[in-house]
């Protein structure tokens, strides 16, 4: 294994850079890596606002920090029934 995949708790302290550390068994490993929290991203207009039922309509999504987003999902509810689609970024 040449890696670790850790999760990011949320920000104690609001936006900007954290310092870095590992801690594997007993042994710690600190540098001067960071992290850095950054505003989420957010949403101010979907193009077109309405489709035909069968879909297959490509949606434009525009806002703000959205390339941040690593696996961007479209959720839609109608009439009880919901579909998540997974989105492509340009």
């Amino acid at each position: 294994m040449n890696e670790i995949v850790c999760v990011s708790p949320p920000s104690s302290n609001g936006l900007g850079p954290v310092p870095v550390s590992v801690s594997v068994d007993r042994a710690r490993i600190d540098s001067s890596l960071q992290f850095e929290y950054i505003d989420d991203p957010r949403v101010q207009r979907i193009e077109p606002e309405w489709s035909i039922t069968s879909g297959h309509t490509p949606l434009t999504i525009t806002g703000f920090n959205l390339d941040v987003i690593q696996e961007p999902r479209i959720r839609v509810k109608f009439n009880g029934k919901e579909s998540v689609n997974v989105s492509n970024l340009w």
